[in-house]
């Protein structure tokens, strides 16, 4: 037996009280430091994008609804979330007897790089001719033609559309598949000879919707400074370190290496078997799509989204874009396909600049007026 004398006690319980003051001050520093730190980047936000993000069942990562989103690159916004999660303005479900036109697509579409109001659905006039309009937007930055149809086919349970577009961009073929995206947290497609549609969906993108991921998301949501160090976590892991995106990965210009292209990749570099799957793929989509919009008694059409301005002023043979391959896809499949490019060359003329990061505020007035010309043209056609 080991006996302690009641001095040796006393110095004992002293040492205990002084461990447990320091944890306790070192507790409390720290929760300052993160306070204080929170308080920082709240008043002044670093370059980049914030969005608090939430798992969804059936199209995977998307922003939680009636939430803050922060812009910070090339000028500064902040735009809210509705109630179904899209930078949009909320709507009621069942039929108010107007024609309902809805765009779908990626963060052309979400267009966070404006704000709420100068986005080209929320541009469009309330009324063309006799007939009263109501827009939706249904954009989620990532998304590739996969998820676009999918989320359609998730709001159209609630919401009875009559004009569905499709906004396609030049790396929504890549976002379809997960070898090139890379992307876990959202469902994938793969071609499928023994299913009808010829492509099946992975949904191998639910395991990653455990307690940890959705504890996450929870601090993410309520802290902008957890959702800053995750973002730049998640950008050193795709980039590796770099100080901003080069000019090539903006306009979607980079060169694929090896076997494995990137979505932002010109076509050209990919290689041929890559290539084809891909536009295999995107073909069979769209085929799907259309199909189930057009048993509905709908009209599906899809609008072209340039790569950048420089590619405006490419021949349609030196134009390095999948361009072609959709202008095909469409007139095979019946689709209205809509190309503003001769609009945006005629505008960028005059001296307008239509992209910097996406489309400028006075693109999203192009994008608008060419929209609302269609649609006019679309309802004289007795639609």
């Amino acid at each position: 037996m080991i006996w302690i004398g009641k001095r040796n006690m006393s110095w004992i319980r002293f040492d205990v009280r002084k461990i447990v003051a320091n944890i306790l001050l070192a507790i409390t520093s720290i929760i300052i430091i993160i306070t204080l730190a929170e308080i920082f980047v709240r008043i002044f936000p670093p370059k980049g994008v914030y969005s608090p993000s939430v798992y969804d069942d059936e199209i995977g990562l998307i922003i939680y609804p009636e939430s803050k989103v922060i812009y910070n690159k090339v000028r500064y916004t902040e735009s809210f979330t509705n109630k179904d999660g899209f930078l949009d303005v909320d709507h009621q479900q069942g039929n108010n007897r107007k024609i309902k036109v809805a765009f779908w697509g990626d963060s052309y579409v979400e267009a966070m790089q404006v704000t709420s109001k100068q986005r080209f659905f929320r541009l469009l006039p309330e009324t063309i001719g006799k007939n009263e309009l109501e827009y939706f937007g249904f954009g989620i930055s990532g998304q590739g033609t996969l998820h676009s149809y999918l989320n359609y086919r998730k709001q159209s349970k609630k919401y009875d559309f009559d004009v569905v577009v499709y906004v396609f961009v030049e790396n929504d073929l890549g976002d379809n598949i997960l070898s090139i995206s890379n992307n876990n947290l959202r469902p994938m497609a793969k071609l499928s000879e023994s299913s009808p549609t010829g492509f099946e969906i992975n949904n191998e993108y639910k395991k990653y919707n455990s307690l940890f991921f959705r504890m996450s998301r929870s601090i993410n949501r309520h802290s902008l400074l957890a959702n800053i160090v995750v973002q730049k976590i998640i950008l050193l892991k795709q980039k590796g370190i770099m100080l901003k995106l080069n000019e090539e990965e903006k306009k979607m210009t980079t060169v694929a290496k090896g076997n494995a292209p990137e979505q932002n990749n010109l076509p050209s570099t990919w290689p041929a078997p890559v290539k084809e799957y891909a536009e295999k793929l995107g073909f069979n989509i769209l085929k799907e799509w259309n199909k189930e919009v057009r048993d509905a008694g709908k009209d599906f059409i899809v609008f072209y989204v340039p790569r950048s301005e420089e590619t405006l002023y490419s021949s349609p043979k030196d134009n390095d874009s999948w361009k072609m391959w959709l202008q095909r896809s469409c007139a095979t499949l019946n689709i209205q396909f809509i190309d503003p490019s001769d609009s945006f060359i005629r505008e960028r003329k005059q001296g307008v600049q239509i992209y910097d990061d996406h489309w400028t505020p006075e693109g999203h007035i192009i994008v608008a007026h060419i929209i609302e010309e269609w649609l006019t043209n679309y309802f004289k056609m007795g639609n």
